[in-house]
């Protein structure tokens, strides 16, 4: 082993952990609720950074060229490398499944099915399955507000809407005397 081997491994091994915490941050953070399934990719994707780490800490610290301890190290990253990406995989194939069988997130619902100007917020998503009903609240330029409920249903292409239905709110000032 050389010292080109080893700042090789190292280099590689800060990228796979920066790139794989960076994935790890941003899926924490996208819209949704938690589930139990979210537990598997979660953990495999924590468990490939933590061997990484513990890879990368052993290539730092080892002195001289010891060809048996580097061979260690880079099972080690094996190991690693193969446990993130357990952990990527997993990820993609649970949210396929969320898609498929949950249906579209509140984001996507506003997204693909609130077209009006001004669209603020979905209030509530009901989901039943293959079916999901959205209720949007918003004004329009005239300054009255409007609800709609946007009925989804699963086909094999997709969400599609199914159904619209929408009522207008005009509120007015009482007349002052």
């Amino acid at each position: 082993m050389t010292s080109d081997h080893r700042t090789a491994l190292a280099t590689a091994l800060g990228l796979i952990i920066s790139f794989a915490l960076g994935f790890a941050g941003q899926w924490a953070v996208t819209e949704g609720v938690w589930q139990a399934w979210h537990l598997l990719p979660g953990l495999l994707i924590a468990a490939g950074v933590a061997v990484l780490a513990r890879a990368l800490r052993r290539i730092l610290i080892l002195e001289g060229e010891d060809r048996k301890a580097y061979l260690r190290i880079v099972k080690l990253f094996s190991v690693g490398v193969w446990l993130t990406l357990g952990g990527f995989t997993s990820t993609v194939l649970v949210e396929a499944g969320r898609q498929w069988f949950v249906g579209p997130s509140d984001r996507e619902i506003m997204r693909q099915f609130a077209k009006p100007q001004g669209a603020e917020r979905t209030i509530d998503v009901l989901r039943v399955p293959k079916e999901a009903a959205a209720l949007i609240v918003y004004a329009d330029t005239s300054g009255a507000t409007r609800t709609e409920v946007v009925t989804l249903v699963k086909t094999n292409q997709g969400w599609i809407e199914k159904e619209r239905k929408t009522s207008t709110v005009t509120v007015t000032a009482p007349a002052r005397n």
